[in-house]
């Protein structure tokens, strides 16, 4: 069963299962658990929006699409979330790359041409 972050009470189909945060009620508090579930919630829906916006970097996105037909919408969208997608595992295997660099140079031989 798909999860979905229903923010607006929308009505969804039988099979997506929607998780909102609880609402506040007038002249309460909410109670611990409460507040850490909404918390929770809260961030994976700003992951899931980062990851909306990201593949919006692509165009053909943006715009509006005219393609009448709706398989070849999903291929396009496919196509670019695979492209967000790679672009972000390149990104993070050039960050580790990166930091295993730093951590190898010798920083006493370092101190030693500048001391």
């Amino acid at each position: 069963m798909a999860r979905f972050f229903d923010l607006f009470n929308f009505q969804t189909l039988s099979e997506v299962e929607t998780v909102q945060p609880t609402k506040k009620p007038k002249g309460k508090d909410l109670s611990a658990d409460q507040k850490k579930v909404n918390r929770r919630i809260s961030q994976e829906r700003i992951t899931i929006e980062h990851s909306i916006g990201g593949v919006k970097i692509f165009r053909i996105i943006k715009d509006v699409i005219r393609l009448r037909s709706y398989q070849v919408r999903d291929t396009v969208m496919e196509i670019c979330t695979g492209l967000y997608n790679f672009k972000n595992q390149r990104r993070k295997q050039q960050y580790a790359s990166g930091l295993t660099q730093i951590m190898s140079i010798d920083h006493a031989q370092v101190f030693q041409n500048y001391g």
